[in-house]
Order: structure tokens, then sequence, then C-alpha cells
């Protein structure tokens, strides 16, 4: 993912869904969480302004059966989600 550029995040807070849309070399795809338990969008740019994603990750689940998805953008912010299931497109 690094270079991909962030467009939107979207909560549905009732169903527990956020869908994050990212522009990969020129077409947008959709991360896909469920069960969401916690959604953190710190946005300090210590790094300086920037919309592009450095690096992502899944951690294994836990003992709750959550995984914690951590996306580093390019500003030093960790945007974290943590949920039951993630659905990403190929290439994650």
């Amino acid at each position: 993912m690094h270079d991909w550029r962030l467009l939107t995040i979207f909560f549905d807070w009732k169903q527990g869904i956020v869908i994050i849309e990212v522009v990969e070399y020129k077409e947008v795809v959709e991360l896909k969480a469920s069960g969401v338990v916690e959604l953190l969008v710190p946005r300090f740019r210590e790094w300086g302004p920037n919309v592009f994603i450095n690096e992502a990750n899944i951690s294994n689940k836990d003992q709750k059966g959550n995984s914690i998805m951590t996306i580093e953008m390019q500003t030093g912010d960790e945007i974290k989600i943590t949920a039951e299931e993630f659905i990403l497109p190929e290439g994650f």
C-alpha cells in the first residue's frame, strides 16, 4: 500500500463497518472492516501534510477474535482499526 492515496474513511456506527477508499495506481479501491470495536484516526501531521500511505499491516487475531489494522500515513500519523474481519483488495 506504499504510496496509495487515502481518500475517505466512512464509519457506519450502527453496523460496525468501516470503509476506507484509497487510490491505487489511478483506481479507487475499498478496504473494509466489519465487527469494528475501535477506530482511531489522528491527524497531527508531525512529518508535514500528506495524503499518501507509507505502510499498512494487520496483526494476528487476539483472544477476543479481533485483529488490528495499522495504516501509517506519510504524515507520521497511524490510523488503527480493531475489528473481527478485514476485506482487502488483491495486492494488500
